[in-house]
C-alpha cells in the first residue's frame, strides 16, 4: 500500500513539469488575429506580451455575470471582490479573489458565437467552459461551430462560429465554487494547464483527473486562508501580475524547480500536491471557513500529546468477503 501510494504522489508530482510548458505556451504563436478591436498590430509584442501572462486565462470587460440582488448583469470591469455571482448550480457564491485582474492589460480572447445573440462570449483560449457532452469543461480554444454549450437554460446554446481578437482588460474572478455563469454561459473559474489537453489532464499518455477539479483542488489552500483568515491573502496586484501572492508565488517556485535537477522537482511539487490534497480534504469536511481553525485545532492536540507523550492508535479492519 505505501509503494503504490508513493507511486501515485510521484505520478501526480511529476504533472507541473509536464505542463510547464503548457503554462507558458498555453496561447499558441501559432494562432492568427482575425480580428482586432483595439486598432493594435497583433504581431507587436508591446501590445500583447502573452509570455508574462504566465498561462492564467481571463474574461474580456465587457463580459458580463448575475450578481445577486442586481437586476440587471454586472459588467466583469465592475465586479468586485465579495460580490455574490450566479454559479453553474444555480446558487450565488461569493467572489474571494481573482485570479487576475488587469484592466489595462491587451491579450488575445476567443469569441464565442451561438444561435442566441445574449449568449456570446470572450474569453482567453485556455479558460475552460463548460460543453454539452462532456463531463468536465473543456478550453476555449478547443471549441468548434456545432458544439453546445451550457448555459441557465435546458436547451444549451450551438455554437455557430469562432475567432480570435485582441481587447483590453484581463478579469477572471475565482468564486468558491470554482464556477460562474458568464453571458448566460457555463463557465469555470479556473484554466487548462496544458496546451495539449483540453478536459483532462494528461501525462505521458496517461489520463488522470479533470483540469478543472486539479485546479480546484491546487487553491484550496488560498480559499482556506481568504475566508478563514483574513482577506488580505486574497488582496491582489494591481501594477505588476494582477494576482494574489499565493498564485504569483506557486509559479515562481514552478518556475525555480524547472531550473534543478528532476528530484528537486519531483520533491517541490509533490509536497504542494500533498499539502493541497490534505486542504482539500478537511475543506470538504468542514468548509474553506471553519477549515483553518480545524487544522489549528488538531496540530494543537498533536503538540500538547507530545508534551505529555501521549499516544494514540488507529486500528483499520477491512470486512472480510
Amino acid at each position: 500500500m505505501k509503494i503504490q501510494t508513493s507511486f501515485i504522489i510521484l505520478l501526480l508530482a511529476a504533472l507541473p513539469m509536464a505542463s510547464a510548458g503548457g503554462l507558458k505556451g498555453a496561447r499558441s504563436s501559432e494562432r492568427r488575429v482575425l480580428k482586432d478591436d483595439t486598432d493594435t498590430n497583433p504581431d507587436d509584442p508591446d501590445d500583447v506580451n502573452v509570455d508574462d501572462i504566465l498561462g492564467l486565462g481571463c474574461f474580456s470587460e465587457d463580459t458580463t455575470v448575475q450578481v445577486e440582488h442586481q437586476n440587471v448583469p454586472v459588467l466583469m470591469k465592475d465586479l468586485k471582490v465579495g460580490d455574490r455571482v450566479l454559479t453553474t448550480d444555480h446558487e450565488y457564491a461569493p467572489v474571494y479573489t481573482f485570479g487576475h485582474r488587469l484592466p489595462a492589460k491587451k491579450d488575445v480572447f476567443v469569441q464565442v458565437d451561438t444561435v442566441n445573440p445574449e449568449a456570446n462570449l470572450q474569453m482567453t483560449g485556455e479558460h475552460l467552459v463548460f460543453v454539452e457532452g462532456k463531463s468536465d469543461p473543456v478550453r476555449a480554444d478547443s471549441i468548434q461551430p456545432g458544439d453546445i454549450l451550457q448555459t441557465t437554460e435546458d436547451s444549451g446554446a450551438r455554437v455557430v462560429a469562432t475567432f480570435l481578437l485582441i481587447r483590453e482588460g484581463l478579469y477572471a474572478p475565482i468564486t468558491t465554487k470554482g464556477t460562474l455563469v458568464v453571458d448566460g454561459i457555463a463557465a469555470s473559474s479556473y484554466v487548462s494547464l496544458q496546451d495539449h489537453a483540453s478536459e483532462k489532464v494528461e501525462l505521458n499518455g496517461f489520463t488522470l483527473m479533470s483540469q478543472h477539479k486539479f485546479v480546484h483542488m491546487s487553491l484550496s489552500p488560498l480559499r482556506m486562508a481568504c475566508l478563514g483568515i483574513s482577506s488580505r491573502f486574497c488582496q491582489h496586484d494591481e501594477t505588476t501580475t494582477g494576482m494574489p501572492t499565493y498564485i504569483s508565488a506557486t509559479l515562481a517556485v514552478q518556475q525555480y524547480s524547472e531550473g534543478h535537477h528532476i528530484y528537486v522537482q519531483m520533491a517541490v511539487w509533490a509536497t504542494w500536491i500533498v499539502l493541497s490534497g490534505v486542504c482539500m480534504a478537511v475543506e470538504t469536511a468542514f468548509g474553506a471557513a471553519a477549515a483553518p481553525a480545524v487544522i489549528a485545532f488538531l496540530a494543537g492536540l498533536f503538540f500538547v500529546a507530545r508534551a505529555m507523550n501521549i499516544r494514540v492508535r488507529c486500528k483499520v479492519v477491512f470486512p472480510r468477503n
